[in-house]
């Protein structure tokens, strides 16, 4: 009675298994890439929030900082404060999500 049981098991297994292998959740890859999306966004925003002081900021801010600096170097304009208040608020990459919804 016991070999039954744990056959029974096995066969329920190996046909669980043979389903989540072959069947894709969306048969159209278009129709996943959303999902994607999200999925990497929410990853991307819980590995963000994990990282040490220094890897948060070289993630984030110094980029676009450095993009700032470039620019304020090529045009050495009077105020270069507000240029650089300027250029980030113009060029901010967090912008565009935030505007639609996920802030």
């Amino acid at each position: 009675c016991k070999d039954k049981g744990r056959e029974e098991m096995i066969a329920i297994r190996m046909s669980a298994d043979e389903h989540t292998e072959e069947t894709p959740a969306y048969l159209d890859p278009a129709e996943s890439k959303p999902a994607e999306d999200l999925a990497m966004s929410l990853q991307n925003k819980i590995d963000v929030q994990a990282l040490p002081i220094r890897a948060y900021l070289d993630q984030t801010v110094v980029p676009i900082l450095l993009q700032s600096l470039s620019a304020l170097v090529r045009e050495r304009p009077a105020d270069p404060v507000e240029f650089v208040a300027a250029y980030l608020l113009k060029h901010n990459p967090y912008k565009a999500r935030s505007e639609s919804g996920d802030a």
